[in-house]
């Protein structure tokens, strides 16, 4: 019977770890690598200009063309071609597809570490590579775009597993029973 409570407590202690399922979070790390190349990188949309010109203009006849009215064509020429927008942050330059491609890859090596180091039970090479990932994301990626918003929030999401829980010590019961057969053998 002392034997049994022992048993009893270590098996209640077994279930209270919280078990982590590494294949599925693998493949949600290996799907999200997959996925990177349709992210969107800051710098690589073209904004289309509003036409300013045909809202509330009105096109004078030929006839009634004077210095005036050329003039006021010019600066709405002038106005439609160069646009000035004031985001409120700075805008980053046009990256070069070499260097998206660059980005591309080192965002997916990253994901691809930290699924080889979830596999390997490497908690902090996990945790290393999943912020390196989400530095990446949120440095060269589209933040306002639906899908980095989405692989933002899964990274953060695998952030809080622990790869390789704390196991409780179980040796209790094997005492226990070793002592009680030394009783009974003699």
């Amino acid at each position: 019977i002392p034997v049994r409570e022992i048993l009893a407590l270590e098996i209640a202690s077994l279930k209270g770890v919280e078990v982590v399922d590494v294949e599925t979070l693998a493949l949600k790390l290996s799907g999200l690598a997959g996925g990177v190349k349709k992210l969107k990188l800051l710098g690589t949309g073209l904004i289309p200009a509003t036409d300013e010109m045909s809202v509330g203009a009105k096109q004078p006849d030929s006839e009634a063309r004077n210095l005036k009215t050329l003039f006021q064509d010019l600066w709405q020429g002038f106005k439609s071609v160069m646009v000035i927008r004031h985001h409120g942050q700075p805008v980053s330059a046009l990256l070069p597809p070499d260097q998206q491609l660059f980005i591309q890859q080192n965002l997916q090596l990253q994901l691809e570490a930290a699924r080889v180091s979830l596999l390997r039970g490497n908690q902090p090479l996990f945790d290393s590579s999943l912020k390196s990932a989400a530095r990446l994301l949120n440095e060269y990626f589209d933040t306002d775009d639906v899908r980095v918003n989405s692989y933002l929030n899964e990274i953060e999401a695998l952030t809080r597993f622990d790869v390789r829980p704390q196991l409780p010590d179980i040796s209790a019961s094997m005492i226990a029973l070793r002592e009680q057969l030394k009783k009974v053998a003699e």
